[in-house]
């Protein structure tokens, strides 16, 4: 596991809220409320090295926090 922090892009920013609208409008990920909320838990798991399906699939929105679930949690560690 890599420790480096991860430089702020705001062209990938551009990119991943593109690719979140997208994801969002395809209606497979009922845990994304709006394309906004799609948005953040992508940037959220490409914090943290996945990829957007996967993070669409795997981080929840629990009590306004993001939060990983157990299976994703399992992959990581």
């Amino acid at each position: 596991m890599t420790t480096e922090i991860i430089k702020y892009d705001p062209q990938e920013s551009l990119t991943l809220q593109k690719v979140s609208e997208g994801l969002f409008a395809s209606g497979l990920f009922p845990n994304a409320k709006n394309k906004y909320g799609a948005f953040a838990i992508i940037q959220y798991g490409r914090e943290l090295g996945i990829p957007p399906m996967m993070s669409l699939k795997n981080i929840n929105l629990i009590s306004g926090q993001l939060a990983c679930n157990a299976q994703l949690m399992l992959t990581l560690a």
